[in-house]
């Protein structure tokens, strides 16, 4: 079966070449930077080169049951999962600080149901929490200074599971989706960010839920090869090349394609982001 695409509470968390001349001769001298980002180019493009393509419209449904529900009862779980994932797609590059939060306003308005007073509440929260990347646990837009090329690729994996909700059995589930963004700059150089979004969703009852879009879920994100200062700034991912931003979010492309990981495995080193952020 496919899809066609294009938790009270949300877990929002947390991450030129060198010129010497004299008066016959110019000897170039390019940075060690730049072949170091090639060498990085070159290895994610082998990582995910079985990925789907940037633009695949095609989603698998997990076609699982578990001891207490149905693989149709899952399934309808998932296909919401999946209008929230497209719906979060939706936003994928931004030119500004204020476009990326007219974005998030928009996702949140596009969710269905409970699931969209919810996130106001908890857009309210993060707003007056200490944590000002919360922006980018909503949408993570690449910025609109560099295009994404056609090499840009994606992967998915599901995980089902029940869980203890409300003093009963319910259903959990949680699709793992993974962006390698292929990026150019104005001046024709490459580079990559890689995004992972977490996007689950659970009840006791799919039929009720199914209807109503009464849900509890959970929204995370991780990113690997951008750079913090700009996503601090203008909640936009650019691409770095430090190499100590990569410490932000683990290796989101060496996992193998359609596995799922948790994003407890990417969490953000706290005190590391905090002296990174002093930094810029």
């Amino acid at each position: 079966m496919k899809l066609k695409l294009a938790l009270p509470a949300v877990c929002l968390t947390a991450i030129l070449t060198g010129c010497g001349s004299t008066a016959t001769t110019v000897v170039e001298t390019p940075k060690a930077t730049t072949s170091a980002i090639d060498s990085k180019l070159e290895e994610t493009l082998k990582s995910t080169q079985d990925w789907n393509p940037l633009d695949s419209s095609d989603y698998d449904l997990p076609n699982k049951a578990t001891d207490h529900f149905n693989e149709s009862q899952v399934n309808s779980v998932a296909e919401d999962v999946i209008g929230l994932l497209e719906n979060q797609l939706k936003f994928q590059q931004a030119g500004s600080r204020d476009e990326v939060l007219d974005d998030v306003d928009k996702f949140i308005a596009s969710a269905p149901g409970r699931i969209s007073h919810d996130l106001k509440g908890s857009k309210k929260a993060s707003m007056e929490g200490d944590d000002e990347l919360w922006p980018v646990a909503y949408v993570q837009e690449v910025g609109s200074a560099y295009t994404i090329k056609d090499e840009s690729r994606t992967t998915y994996a599901w995980r089902v599971r029940e869980k203890n909700m409300f003093g009963t059995k319910g259903v959990e589930v949680l699709v793992l989706h993974r962006t390698f963004y292929r990026l150019t700059n104005e001046s024709d150089d490459e580079n990559f960010v890689s995004v992972g979004r977490w996007i689950g969703l659970s009840t006791i009852d799919p039929e009720y839920a199914e209807s109503s879009k009464d849900y509890a879920y959970t929204i995370n994100y991780a990113y690997a090869g951008a750079n913090l200062c700009d996503a601090h700034s203008s909640y936009l991912l650019v691409p770095t090349d430090k190499e100590e931003d990569e410490a932000f979010s683990g290796k989101l492309t060496s996992v193998p394609s359609k596995e799922f990981v948790p994003h407890s495995d990417f969490k953000v080193n706290e005190e590391a982001r905090e002296q990174a952020l002093q930094r810029c």
